[in-house]
């Protein structure tokens, strides 16, 4: 059996196939098949090797899976810890959350925003220094994707083409290699539409499981917009960066697909429902040293995942 699985033996019956709609191997073909006998007791030496070799290499497969498991597992850990105040030390010098979020008030007020307080902190002790809870619509704006025909779409750029990112492209990392493109009067002028540095983009319409998933724009390399199964996310005054870190461990929680409603086989979440989801906002510098802490951790981990 090992014999005829080898690719010596298996290139030879390839040679031999009958050229039809459906290659075949005659049983004539077969049996004239050069292959190489060894003597019996050298032939069990061999299988008992082979079979050994086989079991060392299942057990690496094994471990393989759960090392990659406990990676997975650690990386949900370092998100879940720099959520609630765990991952860096609290510095008192670091201005408080608090008067962020009066500055963010303060700001969307003058734009004509009604905003309101909230949530009472006071009911929450046991927050880190400096922190402040409050609503994902306090620090965050929302922008719904462009719609189109499906007619519309082009698998190559044109000179009255620009770029759309989809649900599909919306990976742990933003995959750019399998890009949609659409006559740009989808737009319509409408600047809000087109993609910017620091943007986190939402799967908000997807399978129960993919709903709420997240990708970060790090930069614009052509000019792109998005379509209207995602949604961009855009923060104010705040780290770009620990909000999508926030919103995968959300993600990760299953708390987008809780919150979501079901239309056949398509999982939605709204921008009032995702508006309305209280989270834990350290200050502007602790968010910065929670990030970087994030990423130093990641990078180990990525590295001993790429070399087993």
């Amino acid at each position: 059996m090992y014999c005829i699985s080898t690719q010596f033996v298996q290139e030879r019956f390839i040679s031999r196939f009958h050229q039809v709609a459906q290659p075949k191997l005659s049983i004539e073909t077969s049996l004239k098949t050069i292959i190489p006998i060894p003597s019996l007791s050298e032939q069990k030496r061999i299988v008992s090797i082979i079979e050994d070799a086989f079991t060392i290499i299942d057990n690496l497969e094994e471990n393989k899976q759960s090392l990659e498991q406990v990676i997975k597992q650690s990386k949900s850990k370092v998100l879940d810890l720099a959520i609630r105040g765990k991952l860096v030390l609290q510095d008192s010098n670091d201005e408080p959350a608090s008067i962020l979020l009066e500055r963010i008030r303060a700001e969307q007020k003058k734009a004509g925003k009604k905003v309101e307080n909230t949530f009472d902190n006071s009911h929450y002790p046991e927050l880190p220094r400096g922190w402040i809870i409050a609503q994902l619509s306090d620090i965050c704006v929302y922008e719904r994707g462009i719609t189109f025909p499906s007619s519309a779409k082009q698998m190559s750029k044109s000179c009255d083409s620009i770029a759309c990112v989809r649900t599909a492209n919306v990976q742990e990392i933003l995959e750019l290699d399998d890009l949609w493109y659409i006559d740009k009067k989808y737009i319509k002028n409408n600047s809000t539409k087109l993609l910017r540095d620091g943007d986190i983009i939402m799967s908000t319409a997807n399978s129960r499981e993919l709903v709420g998933k997240t990708s970060y724009v790090e930069t614009v390399q052509q000019e792109m917009t998005f379509g209207g199964f995602v949604m961009v996310i855009r923060t104010q005054q705040i780290d770009s960066k620990y909000i999508f870190y926030l919103l995968r461990s959300m993600f990760g929680k299953g708390l987008f697909a809780n919150g979501s409603t079901q239309t056949t086989n398509i999982a939605n979440i709204n921008t009032v429902v995702l508006g309305n989801f209280s989270i834990l906002i350290p200050p502007l510098e602790e968010q910065k040293r929670i990030v970087k802490k994030i990423e130093t951790t990641f990078q180990i981990l990525d590295s001993i995942q790429n070399n087993i």
